[in-house]
């Protein structure tokens, strides 16, 4: 997970206001987004009938919720 961390946190990414800087409070979120998608992946991978776009689009809502994300997808 450092590694990911470190390379997301080289981009200068907006986030709401609401939660602080990228520093203090995004890891969790990186954290949990990759272990999410990990999961979908290798349900996709195990029943290729999956839709992987949509599935992470639902994902997506969890982690991400609307309306604090709105502006910053």
């Amino acid at each position: 997970m450092d590694d990911i961390w470190e390379n997301y946190s080289q981009y200068p990414w907006l986030i709401p206001p609401q939660l602080g800087s990228w520093k203090s409070s995004m890891r969790p979120v990186v954290r949990k987004a990759m272990e999410i998608m990990d999961g979908v992946q290798l349900w996709w991978l195990r029943e290729p009938e999956v839709d992987l776009c949509k599935e992470w689009a639902q994902m997506e809502n969890m982690l991400f919720p609307s309306p604090l994300w709105d502006a910053y997808r």
